[in-house]
């Protein structure tokens, strides 16, 4: 029987590979915002495939599959409703919280994302992020 953390990462894998696919031919985004998620693939690839090498692990490894599965699907509202520049850094500080870190570390985790978010996608990468459709409405 093929276990569920298995599927979880072959999925992962097969979607951000088709993703990255998808935005170097026809999704119509400049050359240059490309090589970041090629990286992220390539990392995502690699990284997954050593995943699928490891022996299972003991214990409740699908509730803990499953948890981690909500969290990524969690952000995708998040990013919807508020944008880029904000549900990312927020999503990180709720998401430091919920693991129990320390409410200052949490702050500066989320001033870390916000930083490379800025910093990366829209001062090197040059890439227009939409501000979402709840913030956009407030912020226009």
């Amino acid at each position: 029987m093929i276990r569920t953390d298995r599927l979880l990462i072959c999925g992962t894998i097969l979607a951000v590979l088709a993703m990255v696919v998808w935005g170097m031919t026809i999704g119509g985004y400049p050359a240059n915002a490309n090589v970041f998620p090629a990286i992220a693939a390539g990392g995502v690839l690699i990284f997954g495939l050593l995943a699928l090498r490891e022996p299972p692990p003991e214990g409740g490894a699908g509730d803990v599959t499953w948890s981690a599965m909500l969290w990524l699907v969690a952000v995708l509202p998040l990013v919807y409703l508020l944008g880029f520049r904000i549900a990312l850094p927020l999503y990180a500080f709720i998401f430091a919280i919920a693991r129990r870190t320390s409410p200052l570390v949490s702050l500066l985790l989320a001033v870390g994302v916000a930083v490379v978010v800025e910093a990366l996608f829209v001062r090197v990468l040059g890439l227009r992020l939409s501000w979402g459709w709840l913030a956009g409405a407030f912020l226009r």
